[in-house]
């Protein structure tokens, strides 16, 4: 076995499994969420969760994920240059998603295969 040969590694969709050499290196990415954390006017931190795989499958489809975050919560309320777009929705794209779910997916079946090489 090498590291090149890693690279030949089959996977059968897009949340796994990853196979090679007959070894199964990461099964299937069950579920997925995330979580974001924000404090409310008195100060207490609350958080709301978003799932976006279930089953195996996208719940979020092909749909940009609203997380409940404007623009203004990222910037202090004394900076006027955001004035005009303090409200505007914070969204993730699910091609963004979908990236970092898959690169941490085949990350971890590549650190499996190589931890025992």
């Amino acid at each position: 076995m090498s590291v090149g040969s890693f690279s030949r590694a089959s996977r059968q969709s897009t949340f796994g499994p990853y196979v090679h050499n007959g070894h199964t290196w990461f099964h299937v990415l069950e579920s997925a969420f995330a979580e974001v954390y924000k404090r409310d006017l008195t100060g207490k931190i609350g958080s709301q969760k978003y799932q976006l795989v279930r089953d195996g499958s996208y719940v979020i489809g092909e749909d940009n994920v609203d997380l409940g975050l404007i623009v203004g919560d990222f910037i202090p309320t004394d900076e006027s240059a955001v004035a005009d777009i303090r409200s505007t929705p914070v969204q993730l794209s699910s091609e963004v998603i979908s990236e970092v779910l898959r690169a941490g997916i085949a990350r971890t079946a590549f650190q499996r295969f190589s931890s025992l090489l």
